[in-house]
């Protein structure tokens, strides 16, 4: 809100200028030089501008290279922690592959022992009806 009513205000003051100041007459005195200065050719051809484009040159690299090693430092974290990663998933697969084992043996011999008793009883009844006759 706050941006609109600046951008009024200087609406409301261009429209009104030429009013309070005379018609044809500018806010600008006469004989004022306005200059455009091309700062690439300043920092290229001058000793200062050479200076100074060496110095930002310099602290740019200064800092690229921060970066980078930051980055290099940011990715051996993230490639260690993908092996731990990998690492723990491969421990937790082969802790799932012995459970897996175990059940598959426990069930096993449930299933040996439910056999042997369901056998072990006709046995039984078949025997009993033997000696009962």
């Amino acid at each position: 809100m706050n941006r609109y009513a600046a951008l009024a205000c200087l609406g409301l003051g261009l429209m009104v200028s030429p009013l309070l100041g005379g018609i044809g007459r500018s806010a600008v005195p006469e004989g004022t030089k306005i200059a455009v200065v091309d700062l690439r050719s300043l920092l290229d051809t001058t000793p200062a501008g050479k200076r100074t484009k060496e110095a930002f040159d310099k602290s740019q690299k200064a800092k690229q290279a921060t970066l980078s090693k930051g980055e290099d430092e940011l990715k051996k974290t993230q490639d260690d922690l993908i092996k731990r990663k990998l690492a723990r998933i491969a421990a937790e697969s082969i802790a799932f592959k012995e459970a897996l084992a175990v059940f598959a043996r426990s069930a096993a011999n449930f299933h040996l022992r439910n056999c042997r008793a369901r056998a072990f009883d006709r046995w039984q009844v078949e025997h009993r009806s033997a000696t009962e006759e």
